[in-house]
């Protein structure tokens, strides 16, 4: 049996193609597919370009689609009517990229499971369902411990002139950009949180820098008061996290997990790897 598993956040969809007999997969990558930002067709589109041009996947029987975005019935149905009609299949399962993360970290075990990538989010998942979800409020309200977040603090520090010396320099070197033509940036495009966390990089390469390394671990602490700490258990479960800017920053994290004296779990950059063994130890049942 072939099916395809994608894994979408705000910035690029990770796809495998997967032959289920022997275990065989190919990687495949298009932009960010979310119902909060494109519509079916628009969706469609995306897929006839992106995807469809780089291989033939007229014999995926089933699909398996995680997703920033995908939580609602009516953001799920966007998602899942585009890839049935694009791919022709009716075997879609279109789920919450945080039920991906909680999948490839904890498997059939209970756990609480974090993503920190350009949004953030969190759940307690029980080996098969997420049976608690402290709110994601998205990029405006919250997305605390996110390279939008953390992105959004860099930016407010350079213009109002807080970051030290060397650091400035060293940002403005990398972004030779005017504040009207950041502004137009973040103001002007369609996913502004994308945008903003472009500058995430920036705080990753420059982690063990004191200001750097503080305004880390304040936007740690902040995520986990906010999210992990009003999850039950979570004295005792491991803490898992998905997502670049917890996987680059992993040492800052984990100290900011024992100052709660919160275990941590796996961290990992990206949960297909997990998601592949998941979905094939698990395929007859599903």
């Amino acid at each position: 049996m072939n099916i395809l598993i994608a894994d979408s956040g705000a910035t690029k969809t990770h796809w495998e193609l997967v032959n289920t007999t022997d275990k065989s997969h190919t990687t495949f990558y298009t932009q960010g597919i979310s119902p909060f930002y494109f519509n079916e067709t628009e969706i469609s589109e995306i897929l006839k370009k992106e995807l469809l041009t780089q291989n033939d996947f007229s014999t995926v029987e089933k699909i398996f689609f995680y997703g920033t975005g995908c939580s609602q019935p009516d953001k799920i149905a966007i998602v899942k009517n585009a890839l049935a009609n694009t791919l022709n299949t009716e075997n879609v399962w279109v789920e919450h990229d945080l039920l991906a993360a909680a999948k490839a970290t904890c498997g059939n075990n209970k756990g609480i499971t974090c993503i920190l990538g350009t949004g953030s989010n969190s759940c307690l998942y029980d080996g098969k369902n997420i049976i608690d979800n402290v709110p994601s409020l998205g990029f405006l309200l919250g997305d605390e411990g996110s390279g939008a977040w953390f992105g959004r603090k860099i930016l407010q520090a350079y213009f109002y002139r807080e970051l030290p010396a060397e650091l400035h320099w060293a940002f403005e070197n990398k972004f030779p950009f005017s504040k009207a033509e950041i502004l137009n940036e973040v103001y002007g495009v369609k996913n502004p949180n994308s945008y903003v966390a472009t500058f995430m990089p920036f705080i990753s390469e420059n982690n063990e820098h004191p200001f750097i390394k503080n305004l880390l671990s304040a936007g740690f602490q902040e995520f986990l008061t906010r999210t992990v700490l009003k999850y039950s258990e979570h004295e005792n479960l491991p803490i898992h996290f998905i997502g670049s800017v917890a996987f680059l920053n992993k040492e800052i994290l984990v100290a900011a997990l024992h100052q709660f004296n919160l275990t941590a779990g796996s961290i990992l950059k990206s949960p297909m790897q997990g998601l592949l063994q998941y979905h094939l130890e698990n395929i007859q049942h599903e």
